[in-house]
């Protein structure tokens, strides 16, 4: 259906990055297919393949489990869902910044 029209998938997550979209936008793109994610009213964001995605082939994709040395996801609570890599950078940035204002007395 893609090869012929272009389509759009939608889902009730607030973000993309949380959804079972996210593996079918990666076997888009290992396909060749341009990925866009409608963010917001005239905001678009292309799409990239997820980071601990494997190609084997454009039909196969796996994702292997983190090392043992993998850095634990940030969360609040134990039993929270654990946060994807963009979730925690954002973190790990406004962490940085409040300590730089708290180090500057803002």
């Amino acid at each position: 259906m893609g090869a012929r029209q272009r389509v759009a998938l939608m889902c009730s997550e607030a973000v993309w990055w949380r959804c079972h979209c996210r593996i079918i936008v990666d076997y888009l793109l290992a396909a060749g297919h341009e990925v866009e994610h409608l963010m917001a009213p005239g905001r678009q964001q292309a799409a990239v393949m997820s980071e601990d995605a494997v190609v084997r082939t454009e039909r196969s994709i796996i994702y292997p489990p983190q090392s043992r040395d993998a850095e634990p996801p940030i969360s609040d609570t134990a039993d929270s869902v654990p946060l994807c890599r963009a979730e925690r950078l954002a973190i790990r940035e406004n962490q940085q910044r409040a300590a730089s204002l708290q180090i500057h007395g803002e």
